[in-house]
């Protein structure tokens, strides 16, 4: 009878524990420099073609990209300027028409992103660039809302996802790029076209004409536009939570970094709301004891829709006029010493 013996020994099972671990762990080192491989791969190609991506996208980028560049400002410049916003300043304020209108020793940047009134993170990283400005020009002080805190940014899941992949949108984007190409034979000269559209909002300072939308001959909206949602009786009015946390974030960096916070009218249809009044006195009384808080003009400013490209956002002749009235006024306030 053939017996075999079996050792079960401790040592005998601790030595067969301890290849499997050390089989699991190779596994393990394997797999995660295979997806890093892949990852890296992944991000190399997403840097090497920026113009792949939609508009937006690549003006966000581009604005983080500028707002972190060394030396953004000359030294001879006394008066720095940003401005900030969503679409309707990104496309409304022209930096290089203020500065002409200002003169020697002026220059600014509109580092309006698409879509998002955020702004607080984009203006740190800017100052911590050594790019501390004498002014920032915003549409609208932050809101409780708006948090771009540390925490807020870990409870934001495409944040989140977008940190970690910043390529994710890659393949989608370049699908776009060949189907409004019209073919492959194509790509090429529309890939040229982003790329210079870009390359032309960092030669404008960050001003940024949004073709995409306009659909009326030169860029124009007929007199007679209206929409369903216009409220010609109502006037437009801007609220502040001036003890939310990046209201008193930005306030903290305009003392710690001394400069101004000015708060400048945003440019409707006329149609779209009521004749603006003179002055916010509700919110001029509530900023009263904010000393770095400045508030150029009326709330709001109304313009034939001729000026405007599409219902929201003002075409170029509209974007220097906007930008002239706004310089105006600018040199009244601190010429008045305000």
């Amino acid at each position: 009878m053939d017996r075999r013996i079996v050792d079960w020994s401790s040592d005998a099972a601790s030595r067969s524990g301890a290849t499997s671990y050390r089989q699991l762990g190779i596994s393990a080192i394997q797999t995660i420099a295979a997806a890093l491989a892949v990852w890296v791969g992944l991000w190399a190609l997403n840097n090497a073609l920026p113009y792949v991506q939609n508009g937006a996208a690549a003006v966000t980028e581009t604005k983080r990209q500028m707002a972190e560049s060394r030396f953004l400002f000359e030294p001879t410049d006394r008066q720095r300027i940003y401005a900030f916003g969503d679409s309707k300043m990104l496309a409304g304020f022209q930096p290089r028409a203020f500065a002409a209108v200002l003169g020697e020793g002026t220059d600014a940047f509109n580092l309006a992103i698409p879509g998002d009134q955020r702004f607080v993170n984009l203006l740190e990283s800017a100052i911590v660039a050594g790019n501390v400005p004498t002014h920032v020009f915003v549409e609208a002080l932050p809101s409780q809302a708006s948090v771009e805190s540390w925490w807020g940014a870990f409870n934001d899941d495409n944040r989140i996802i977008q940190t970690l992949f910043p390529f994710r949108a890659f393949f989608r984007d370049a699908i776009v790029l060949v189907f409004e190409a019209g073919g492959l034979s194509d790509v090429v000269r529309r890939y040229r076209a982003n790329a210079n559209q870009i390359g032309r909002m960092r030669a404008d300072h960050g001003y940024y004409f949004i073709r995409s939308q306009s659909l009326y001959p030169d860029n124009r909206l007929p007199n007679d536009y209206r929409l369903p949602t216009d409220r010609p009786n109502d006037g437009y009015s801007r609220r502040v939570d001036v003890d939310g946390e990046e209201f008193v974030r930005l306030v903290h960096l305009a003392e710690r970094y001394d400069f101004e916070i000015v708060l400048v009218p945003v440019v409707y249809r006329e149609g779209e709301f009521a004749p603006p009044p003179g002055a916010d006195r509700e919110l001029i009384a509530k900023l009263r004891r904010f000393n770095r808080i400045r508030i150029l003009g009326p709330p709001y400013l109304l313009y034939e829709p001729s000026a405007f490209s599409d219902p929201v956002h003002l075409n170029t002749s509209g974007a220097e006029r906007y930008t002239r009235e706004i310089a105006t006024l600018f040199r009244t306030m601190t010429t008045a010493g305000l």
